[in-house]
């Protein structure tokens, strides 16, 4: 967790920091996204071969 005390002493990290989430949270829906298309692959080969 971040400290509000230390994030606003230091102002001009603020942007910086909401940059630094935003892209984790397009990492974290970019790999969601690609697990699903992996199982979705998987299981449509799974079912080819039976």
């Amino acid at each position: 967790m971040i400290n509000k005390k230390l994030l606003f002493s230091v102002k001009e990290s603020i942007p910086y920091i909401k940059k630094n989430v935003m892209y984790q949270w397009i990492g974290l829906i970019c790999n969601v996204c690609s697990t699903a298309c992996l199982c979705l692959i998987i299981t449509k080969q799974d079912n080819y071969f039976t």
